[in-house]
Protein backbone atom coordinates (compact mmCIF):
# COMPACT_ATOMS: atom_id res chain seq x y z
CA UNK A 1 0.00 0.00 0.00
CA UNK A 2 1.51 2.96 -1.11
CA UNK A 3 0.89 6.80 -0.16
CA UNK A 4 1.90 9.59 -2.42
CA UNK A 5 3.43 13.12 -1.05
CA UNK A 6 4.43 15.51 -3.18
CA UNK A 7 3.81 18.46 -6.24
CA UNK A 8 4.57 16.11 -8.75
CA UNK A 9 2.65 14.03 -11.20
CA UNK A 10 4.78 11.90 -13.72
CA UNK A 11 5.77 9.21 -10.30
CA UNK A 12 2.62 8.97 -9.71
CA UNK A 13 1.25 8.00 -13.48
CA UNK A 14 4.07 5.28 -12.89
CA UNK A 15 2.42 3.37 -9.97
CA UNK A 16 -0.82 4.00 -10.89
CA UNK A 17 0.17 2.30 -14.49
CA UNK A 18 1.80 -0.21 -12.58
CA UNK A 19 -1.11 -1.34 -11.20
CA UNK A 20 0.18 -0.49 -7.27
CA UNK A 21 -2.47 -0.03 -4.31
CA UNK A 22 -2.32 3.59 -3.57
CA UNK A 23 -3.58 4.82 -0.42
CA UNK A 24 -3.85 8.29 -0.84
CA UNK A 25 -2.41 11.27 -2.95
CA UNK A 26 -1.67 14.19 -0.46
CA UNK A 27 0.27 17.50 -2.40
CA UNK A 28 1.33 21.50 -1.59
CA UNK A 29 -1.72 23.68 -2.00
CA UNK A 30 -1.49 25.44 -5.35
CA UNK A 31 0.48 22.83 -6.83
CA UNK A 32 0.37 21.51 -10.29
CA UNK A 33 -0.32 18.01 -8.67
CA UNK A 34 -3.38 19.07 -6.83
CA UNK A 35 -5.00 20.64 -10.24
CA UNK A 36 -4.32 17.76 -12.24
CA UNK A 37 -5.44 15.15 -8.82
CA UNK A 38 -9.11 14.31 -10.16
CA UNK A 39 -7.74 12.92 -13.20
CA UNK A 40 -6.53 9.80 -10.90
CA UNK A 41 -9.60 9.28 -9.26
CA UNK A 42 -7.67 8.75 -6.09
CA UNK A 43 -8.41 9.80 -2.19
CA UNK A 44 -6.56 13.36 -2.20
CA UNK A 45 -5.92 15.86 -0.05
CA UNK A 46 -3.42 18.99 0.41
CA UNK A 47 -1.70 20.85 2.37
CA UNK A 48 -0.73 24.55 3.26
CA UNK A 49 1.67 24.20 6.04
CA UNK A 50 4.08 21.25 7.60
CA UNK A 51 2.10 20.69 10.72
CA UNK A 52 -0.90 19.72 8.08
CA UNK A 53 1.16 17.80 6.05
CA UNK A 54 2.26 15.73 9.30
CA UNK A 55 -1.23 15.25 10.52
CA UNK A 56 -2.52 14.18 6.92
CA UNK A 57 0.60 11.50 6.96
CA UNK A 58 -0.26 10.58 10.34
CA UNK A 59 -3.82 9.74 9.43
CA UNK A 60 -2.85 7.33 6.23
CA UNK A 61 -2.32 3.91 5.90
CA UNK A 62 0.74 3.13 3.50
CA UNK A 63 3.64 0.28 3.62
CA UNK A 64 5.47 3.01 1.34
CA UNK A 65 5.65 6.29 1.71
CA UNK A 66 6.95 7.95 -1.90
CA UNK A 67 7.97 11.25 -2.32
CA UNK A 68 8.56 13.56 -5.16
CA UNK A 69 8.38 16.93 -4.81
CA UNK A 70 7.26 17.40 -1.04
CA UNK A 71 8.25 20.75 0.14
CA UNK A 72 8.95 19.87 3.88
CA UNK A 73 11.91 17.69 5.89
CA UNK A 74 9.92 15.07 7.41
CA UNK A 75 11.46 13.67 11.00
CA UNK A 76 11.44 10.44 9.35
CA UNK A 77 12.75 9.06 13.11
CA UNK A 78 9.37 10.09 14.54
CA UNK A 79 7.08 8.81 11.73
CA UNK A 80 8.48 5.43 11.67
CA UNK A 81 7.62 5.10 15.75
CA UNK A 82 4.05 5.33 14.44
CA UNK A 83 4.55 3.47 11.18
CA UNK A 84 7.66 0.77 12.33
CA UNK A 85 6.99 -1.26 8.98
CA UNK A 86 6.55 1.31 6.33
CA UNK A 87 9.81 2.10 4.11
CA UNK A 88 9.96 5.86 3.19
CA UNK A 89 11.62 7.11 -0.21
CA UNK A 90 11.88 10.61 -2.15
CA UNK A 91 12.75 10.92 -5.75
CA UNK A 92 15.42 13.99 -5.89
CA UNK A 93 16.50 15.63 -9.19
CA UNK A 94 19.96 15.21 -9.04
CA UNK A 95 22.68 12.79 -9.24
CA UNK A 96 23.31 12.32 -5.01
CA UNK A 97 25.18 12.41 -2.91
CA UNK A 98 25.89 15.73 -4.77
CA UNK A 99 23.77 18.94 -5.12
CA UNK A 100 21.38 18.02 -2.15
CA UNK A 101 18.57 20.46 -0.90
CA UNK A 102 15.69 22.00 -2.64
CA UNK A 103 16.74 23.64 -5.62
CA UNK A 104 19.31 21.45 -7.09
CA UNK A 105 18.16 22.03 -10.83
CA UNK A 106 19.19 25.63 -10.37
CA UNK A 107 22.70 24.62 -8.88
CA UNK A 108 23.42 22.21 -11.32
CA UNK A 109 23.24 24.97 -14.05
CA UNK A 110 25.09 27.81 -11.48
CA UNK A 111 28.10 25.40 -10.89
CA UNK A 112 27.81 23.25 -13.91
CA UNK A 113 27.72 20.01 -11.91
CA UNK A 114 26.51 16.76 -13.76
CA UNK A 115 23.10 16.32 -12.86
CA UNK A 116 20.05 13.34 -12.59
CA UNK A 117 18.16 11.59 -10.61
CA UNK A 118 18.02 9.62 -7.27
CA UNK A 119 15.62 7.21 -5.21
CA UNK A 120 16.85 6.90 -1.96
CA UNK A 121 15.93 6.44 1.42
CA UNK A 122 14.78 8.91 3.87
CA UNK A 123 15.98 10.22 6.90
CA UNK A 124 15.73 12.85 9.47
CA UNK A 125 18.54 15.17 6.70
CA UNK A 126 18.49 16.59 3.78
CA UNK A 127 18.23 14.31 0.81
CA UNK A 128 21.12 12.17 2.88
CA UNK A 129 19.30 8.44 3.14
CA UNK A 130 21.03 5.65 1.44
CA UNK A 131 20.59 5.69 -1.85
CA UNK A 132 18.47 2.88 -4.03
CA UNK A 133 18.36 3.47 -7.74
CA UNK A 134 19.98 6.75 -9.95
CA UNK A 135 20.40 7.69 -13.23
CA UNK A 136 22.57 10.22 -14.18
CA UNK A 137 22.67 14.02 -16.84
CA UNK A 138 25.72 15.49 -18.27
CA UNK A 139 26.50 18.73 -17.86
CA UNK A 140 26.45 21.01 -21.25
CA UNK A 141 27.46 24.26 -22.51
CA UNK A 142 23.89 25.78 -22.99
CA UNK A 143 21.74 23.82 -20.99
CA UNK A 144 19.52 26.05 -18.75
CA UNK A 145 16.89 25.06 -15.78
CA UNK A 146 14.15 24.82 -18.38
CA UNK A 147 15.68 22.15 -20.40
CA UNK A 148 16.90 20.29 -17.45
CA UNK A 149 13.94 20.37 -15.15
CA UNK A 150 12.44 18.47 -18.35
CA UNK A 151 15.36 15.66 -18.47
CA UNK A 152 14.40 15.23 -14.84
CA UNK A 153 10.89 14.97 -14.68
CA UNK A 154 11.41 12.43 -17.53
CA UNK A 155 13.75 10.07 -15.48
CA UNK A 156 11.76 10.05 -12.62
CA UNK A 157 9.18 7.49 -12.93
CA UNK A 158 12.14 5.22 -14.48
CA UNK A 159 14.47 5.59 -11.43
CA UNK A 160 11.53 4.87 -9.23
CA UNK A 161 10.52 1.46 -11.24
CA UNK A 162 13.96 0.45 -10.80
CA UNK A 163 14.37 0.92 -7.28
CA UNK A 164 10.63 -0.69 -6.74
CA UNK A 165 12.35 -4.15 -8.64
CA UNK A 166 14.93 -3.88 -6.05
CA UNK A 167 12.12 -3.74 -3.69
CA UNK A 168 14.01 -0.48 -2.38
CA UNK A 169 16.97 -2.28 -1.52
CA UNK A 170 19.84 0.22 -1.04
CA UNK A 171 22.38 0.15 -3.69
CA UNK A 172 26.15 -0.45 -2.66
CA UNK A 173 27.10 2.61 -5.40
CA UNK A 174 30.88 3.45 -6.33
CA UNK A 175 32.03 6.61 -4.49
CA UNK A 176 32.45 9.20 -7.21
CA UNK A 177 35.01 11.79 -6.98
CA UNK A 178 33.71 15.56 -6.98
CA UNK A 179 35.67 18.72 -7.21
CA UNK A 180 35.63 20.56 -3.85
CA UNK A 181 33.05 17.69 -2.63
CA UNK A 182 29.18 17.38 -3.05
CA UNK A 183 27.25 20.30 -2.45
CA UNK A 184 23.62 21.51 -0.94
CA UNK A 185 22.15 24.12 -2.44
CA UNK A 186 18.77 25.82 -1.42
CA UNK A 187 18.72 29.17 -3.17
CA UNK A 188 17.89 32.46 -1.48
CA UNK A 189 15.58 34.96 -3.03
CA UNK A 190 18.88 37.20 -4.00
CA UNK A 191 20.28 34.71 -5.84
CA UNK A 192 18.09 35.40 -9.29
CA UNK A 193 19.30 39.02 -9.23
CA UNK A 194 22.29 40.49 -11.56
CA UNK A 195 25.70 40.79 -9.93
CA UNK A 196 27.91 43.55 -10.85
CA UNK A 197 30.67 41.55 -9.49
CA UNK A 198 30.71 38.42 -11.39
CA UNK A 199 32.26 37.10 -14.51
CA UNK A 200 30.11 37.30 -17.73
CA UNK A 201 30.08 33.73 -18.09
CA UNK A 202 29.06 33.18 -14.14
CA UNK A 203 26.57 35.62 -15.31
CA UNK A 204 25.10 34.04 -17.97
CA UNK A 205 25.06 30.65 -16.25
CA UNK A 206 22.80 32.74 -13.65
CA UNK A 207 20.35 33.34 -16.57
CA UNK A 208 20.04 30.17 -17.25
CA UNK A 209 19.46 28.84 -13.71
CA UNK A 210 16.42 31.23 -13.89
CA UNK A 211 14.96 31.43 -16.90
CA UNK A 212 11.87 29.31 -16.09
CA UNK A 213 8.41 30.65 -15.75
CA UNK A 214 7.81 33.22 -12.94
CA UNK A 215 11.22 34.11 -12.02
CA UNK A 216 14.14 35.08 -14.40
CA UNK A 217 17.10 37.26 -13.77
CA UNK A 218 16.41 40.51 -12.46
CA UNK A 219 18.00 43.46 -13.05
CA UNK A 220 16.94 47.22 -12.14
CA UNK A 221 17.30 50.09 -14.40
CA UNK A 222 15.86 53.88 -13.72
CA UNK A 223 14.18 52.16 -10.87
CA UNK A 224 12.23 49.60 -12.52
CA UNK A 225 12.55 45.81 -11.94
CA UNK A 226 13.46 43.40 -15.14
CA UNK A 227 13.30 40.05 -15.49
CA UNK A 228 15.65 38.60 -18.51
CA UNK A 229 14.38 35.38 -19.38
CA UNK A 230 16.83 34.29 -22.24
CA UNK A 231 20.72 35.85 -23.48
CA UNK A 232 24.11 34.99 -24.03
CA UNK A 233 28.09 36.11 -23.92
CA UNK A 234 28.30 37.88 -27.48
CA UNK A 235 30.98 37.21 -29.93
CA UNK A 236 32.43 40.53 -30.39
CA UNK A 237 31.95 44.22 -29.54
CA UNK A 238 32.42 46.25 -32.98
CA UNK A 239 28.96 47.07 -33.43
CA UNK A 240 28.23 49.00 -30.00
CA UNK A 241 29.81 52.45 -30.65
CA UNK A 242 32.07 53.94 -28.07
CA UNK A 243 32.37 50.05 -26.21
CA UNK A 244 35.47 50.77 -24.92
CA UNK A 245 34.89 53.84 -23.33
CA UNK A 246 31.13 52.55 -22.18
CA UNK A 247 31.34 51.81 -18.46
CA UNK A 248 30.63 48.61 -16.89
CA UNK A 249 26.80 47.63 -15.95
CA UNK A 250 26.16 50.45 -19.21
CA UNK A 251 23.72 49.31 -21.47
CA UNK A 252 24.72 49.53 -25.18
CA UNK A 253 21.41 49.05 -27.29
CA UNK A 254 18.39 48.30 -26.78
CA UNK A 255 15.88 46.52 -29.36
CA UNK A 256 12.56 44.16 -29.65
CA UNK A 257 12.61 43.41 -26.26
CA UNK A 258 16.03 42.68 -25.24
CA UNK A 259 19.19 44.88 -23.91
CA UNK A 260 22.99 44.32 -25.46
CA UNK A 261 24.99 45.31 -21.72
CA UNK A 262 29.09 45.35 -21.00
CA UNK A 263 29.49 43.77 -17.96
CA UNK A 264 33.33 42.67 -17.31
CA UNK A 265 34.47 43.98 -20.93
CA UNK A 266 32.34 41.94 -22.29
CA UNK A 267 29.01 42.46 -24.43
CA UNK A 268 26.27 40.65 -22.78
CA UNK A 269 22.51 39.90 -24.69
CA UNK A 270 19.38 40.08 -22.30
CA UNK A 271 16.68 38.55 -23.93
CA UNK A 272 13.04 37.59 -23.11
CA UNK A 273 12.82 40.85 -20.88
CA UNK A 274 9.56 41.53 -18.81
CA UNK A 275 7.97 44.16 -19.02
CA UNK A 276 9.48 45.10 -22.60
CA UNK A 277 12.64 48.11 -21.92
CA UNK A 278 12.27 51.06 -23.10
CA UNK A 279 14.32 52.34 -26.44
CA UNK A 280 15.75 55.13 -24.43
CA UNK A 281 16.87 53.16 -21.90
CA UNK A 282 20.13 52.49 -24.43
CA UNK A 283 23.02 54.43 -22.27
CA UNK A 284 21.73 54.25 -18.94
CA UNK A 285 23.21 51.95 -16.09
CA UNK A 286 22.44 48.61 -14.70
CA UNK A 287 21.81 49.35 -10.89
CA UNK A 288 23.88 47.22 -8.57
Amino acid sequence: MYLYVGNRSAVLRRLVDIGLHISGVLCPQGSWLERDALQFALPFASFGSKAQALELIKQSRFDVLVSCGCPYILPITALKEQFPNAKFVNIHPSFLPDLRGADPIRGAILYRRDSGVTCHHMDDGVDTGAIISQLPIKYFDGLDARLLYSMCFKLEPIVFEAALKRNFARCESVPRELEGGPICFSAAPTEARYRQDESAEDLVARLRAYNTPGRGLEFVVRGVCYRAFGGEVMDGTAAFDRFDQAAHGEIMAVSGGQIVVKHKGSAIRLGNINPTPRSDLAGSMVEP
